[in-house]
């Protein structure tokens, strides 16, 4: 078997994730509920089939900051004053979205004009195109261009963990971005827990924008088969590589911020040359989902100073993403509530309560009004 992952290798990793798999008239698709499949979507790129030349996908759309301690917030989740790509908005935009399972379909495809003519042909074919999503493996790319899939299978095995995951993290210009990142919090995910009335595991963080969805009983991702990873490290980064990289360099670069604890490699493959310093996740060649786990002397070194002023800062993104759950004139008159005389923008109102809320007040106010 190649070591490149192929859309038939797609299926069968999800398969084996616990997933099902079903025949459509146009392939083999992977089911999933719809607010995974928005988060399949943040994390890779890919595409729903609502539109032949520009289908909708979310990725990049809900961003907030772009670099650790950042307080002013760029163009996605935000728009100038106003609220922009929230869950919320998108979800009053494309309702389609978060309605219904939706049809996650891999597709190895040579180029552009062959996933154009695949797309154009699928939405002839189908009765709701909109409800079908377009994962392209790209064979033309090192790898078949299969990053973005290691960082959403991170995502939703630490999710499953309990950890508070993202992908595409901005630190520094110096740091650069690492591919993952899982901060375990469980004060948080109680509180969330407390919310919807139910024990859940972690979060997306995206996901902490979609509990005005949460009285619909398919909001959880669905839980696979015991995994085995046992980690239960206070702060994982990690970075994805395919084709037999090693992406310790990187790895090596994030860690001296010293806001992780641990970090993994996240292959397409068995390491070639493992180093005894890092954990990996990687696929194997029967794609199951393998893990090799240390704690390296560089944990054990961990300095939790630094670690501190990221916890703070990331909790503050928590509760922007939370806020982002209401309605601009919910956030404007919460605004005028609390803080006298304040007649902010939307945008202005929401920076604002994030600074002076904690997150257990603000769940409070989002099960009063969503």
């Amino acid at each position: 078997m190649s070591n490149e992952i192929c859309a038939t290798r797609v299926l069968e990793i999800f398969k084996n994730l616990g997933f099902e798999l079903i025949d459509t008239s146009v392939g083999t698709a992977i089911v999933f509920e719809p607010h995974n499949a928005f988060i399949f979507s943040v994390v890779t790129g890919a595409s729903y089939l609502d539109n032949n030349d520009f289908p909708f996908t979310a990725k990049g759309l809900t961003k907030l900051f772009n670099c650790v301690f950042a307080s002013e917030p760029i163009w996605g989740l935000i728009d100038g004053k106003h609220m922009g790509f929230t869950p919320r908005n998108i979800s009053l935009n494309r309702p389609y979205v978060f309605d219904g399972p939706k049809y996650i379909l891999p597709l190895d495809i040579r180029s552009e004009e062959d996933s154009h003519q695949w797309i154009s042909r699928s939405r002839t074919a189908l009765k709701d195109p909109e409800n079908y999503i377009l994962f392209r493996v790209e064979t033309w790319k090192s790898g078949n261009g299969m990053e973005p899939l290691l960082e959403y299978i991170a995502c939703h095995i630490f999710r499953q963990c309990g950890y508070l995951v993202e992908t595409q993290v901005p630190l520094t210009a110096t740091s650069g971005s690492p591919d993952f990142v899982a901060i375990s919090d469980t004060s948080l995910m109680q509180g969330i827990s407390d919310f919807l009335g139910c024990q859940i595991g972690g979060l997306h963080i995206v996901e902490l924008a979609m509990l005005f969805q949460s009285k619909k009983k398919d909001f959880f991702w669905p839980n696979p088969s015991s995994r085995n990873l046992t980690s239960t490290a206070t702060s994982v980064v990690g970075e994805a590589k395919v084709g037999g990289v090693n992406p310790k360099s990187q790895l090596d670069k994030y860690f001296l911020t010293n806001f992780y604890s641990h970090q993994f490699a996240l292959l397409d493959r068995h390491p070639v040359d493992q180093d005894l310093e890092q954990s990996y996740l990687y696929v194997s060649d029967d794609n199951d989902i393998k893990f090799i786990e240390v704690t390296s002397a560089k944990a054990l070194m961990f300095k939790t100073n630094e670690f501190d002023r990221y916890y703070k800062w990331y909790q503050h993104c928590a509760k922007c993403y939370l806020l982002a759950n209401m309605s601009e004139d919910q956030l404007m008159g919460l605004n005028r509530k609390i803080v006298a005389g304040v007649h902010g923008s939307p945008v202005e109102s929401m920076m604002q309560l994030a600074r002076d809320l904690e997150i257990g007040e603000i769940l409070g106010i989002l099960g009063a009004n969503v």
